[in-house]
């Protein structure tokens, strides 16, 4: 039986495992820098309406993007070429 969907899955923890750190830090840095020095100060960046699109393309490119990468790497020159089974 295959590991693949595990690697997969241990991979995708090592991922979040070093990202969550680099994000809560980044976090953190600029909502100071958003308190003292904001452009527009009408409402925090953590009450906005985008905050959605911004967490799920934060997570989601880092996340699944090496995945599909290599698999569009492999699926991409699989499907442009032609397989042809031997006749017996």
């Amino acid at each position: 039986m295959s590991n693949l969907p595990m690697e997969v899955v241990l991979m995708l923890g090592q991922t979040i495992e070093k990202m969550v750190p680099v994000t809560i830090v980044l976090a953190l840095v600029f909502t100071v820098l958003s308190y003292f020095w904001a452009c527009n100060g009408k409402q925090p960046w953590w009450r906005k309406r985008e905050i959605v699109t911004d967490l799920v393309y934060w997570f989601f490119v880092p996340l699944f993007g090496r995945v599909l990468r290599i698999g569009l790497l492999v699926l991409a020159p699989a499907s442009s070429s032609r397989f042809t089974m031997p006749t017996s």
